[in-house]
């Protein structure tokens, strides 16, 4: 990990948001993916986000502000959102990726890739 790199990112890019179309519902634990994603990538940490960083709006808003999944390539990061949606009242929430740096778009789908497998296995995703 370079963190050089990783600031220039934060700093300079514009973070991009890609919503998947799991659904979730409002108590329901996505933790799966972040077992699944540091079971099988090796890309994948955590991160923690200060209250501070979030008043100031520098980072798109994370699903877990305190160790939030995210993958790290290089100088991008993508790390995993949740969106509330009024749509369905069982499943309210939605699930997608943020990301930062000159490849987000890959790094979104990465993660989103590992969100979907997920979604496979557990009877209380719903796409």
């Amino acid at each position: 990990m370079n963190a050089a790199a990783l600031s220039n990112s934060l700093t300079h890019t514009t973070g991009i948001e890609v919503l998947s179309e799991q659904r979730i519902g409002g108590e329901e634990s996505f933790a799966g993916v972040w077992l699944r994603a540091a079971a099988t990538d090796d890309r994948v940490c955590r991160l923690e986000v200060t209250p501070e960083a979030i008043a100031q709006e520098r980072i798109l808003r994370l699903s877990v502000p305190s160790r939030s999944p995210v993958l790290i390539d290089g100088d991008c990061l993508a790390y995993l959102i949740v969106r509330r949606e009024g749509i369905d009242p069982e499943r309210s929430h939605r699930l997608g990726a943020a990301a930062y740096g000159p490849h987000a778009e890959k790094l979104t789908q990465d993660l989103l890739a590992h969100v979907d497998a997920c979604a496979k296995r557990a009877p209380r995703f719903s796409a």
